[in-house]
């Protein structure tokens, strides 16, 4: 009945005041420090057990979700996406924001295990991410990665199963090249969250900027080649808004490559013909532009 005219003593309270992040553009998302991975594709009332461990209340779907980036991975399995624009920083402490998206390189922690989602090692306040197909998460967990080791945060080309958390960070090695995650077969989805001891990301601060992931383009596969009488015909699989020139050399000391016909097609079996291929010998190669 708020009956507090006869109360007495007083709290002390110390409140520290971030700048909110500017909206996001285009192809872009923002990723805040509560957002707790394991708590990936699970429904509003979901709760994150791992916060028992902490000193305030429950992870929960509503608040600590974390973030889906929002595109369709269908049909997309075996090809390597990169993350080539991380940006911003957190806090794991509630404070002002000093860690970067590549985490504390000087602390490991280690998320929980739950709703079928693995755990994963690595430096605190990292960005990390996991794959889901459209079903929400459950049962057994694959194995757990370990990123404690530079080594491992540097392998450049990862292939993480479904539900198996991994290290983002920055999208790139400490030498600077652009690493690639392969998105597994029958993965739908991608979800990134910040790495916290035990899921503890309820009382974090900050925010990472996010671009959406580059998917390079397929690699050319040429499916069947021929010679009949004067003709040499390759097929490839062609990708929507690329053209296929066939070009030619007589000897490979030669200086230039000769083009003979340049066709493209979206998702269709291009046939590319040397229809006067009568030298002793040839060789070819598919430019793709």
């Amino acid at each position: 009945s708020s009956c507090n005219a006869n109360n007495t003593g007083a709290f002390t309270v110390n409140a520290i005041i971030t700048v909110a992040p500017p909206s996001p553009p285009p192809g872009q998302v923002t990723v805040y420090g509560i957002a707790n991975i394991v708590l990936a594709g699970q429904l509003a009332v979901a709760s994150s057990r791992g916060s028992s461990a902490c000193n305030y209340a429950y992870d929960n779907g509503t608040l600590n979700s974390p973030v889906n980036l929002g595109f369709n991975l269908s049909g997309l399995a075996g090809q390597a996406i990169q993350f080539t624009n991380v940006t911003g920083m957190v806090s794991l402490a509630g404070g002002i924001p000093d860690t970067l998206p590549d985490g504390n390189l000087s602390n490991m922690d280690t998320t929980t295990s739950e709703f079928g989602l693995s755990s994963v090692t690595g430096p605190s306040g990292a960005l990390v991410g996991v794959f889901l197909n459209d079903l929400i998460p459950s049962g057994t967990a694959p194995p757990a990665l370990d990123f404690s080791t530079q080594a491992n945060r540097d392998i450049l080309v990862l292939s993480p199963v479904l539900r198996q958390v991994f290290y983002i960070g920055s999208g790139g090695t400490s030498l600077g090249s652009t690493k690639g995650f392969v998105v597994p077969q029958g993965a739908t989805r991608l979800f990134v969250g910040v790495l916290e001891q035990a899921s503890c990301n309820a009382n974090n601060t900050g925010w990472f900027s996010v671009g959406v992931p580059i998917l390079p383009p397929p690699p050319l596969q040429i499916t069947e080649f021929s010679w009949s009488g004067d003709a040499f015909s390759l097929n490839v699989v062609a990708t929507a808004g690329k053209s296929y020139t066939l070009e030619y050399k007589d000897s490979l000391s030669e200086l230039t490559w000769k083009p003979i016909m340049t066709v493209s097609c979206g998702g269709c079996l291009l046939t590319l013909t040397d229809p006067s291929a009568t030298m002793p010998q040839r060789f070819y190669r598919v430019r793709v532009d």
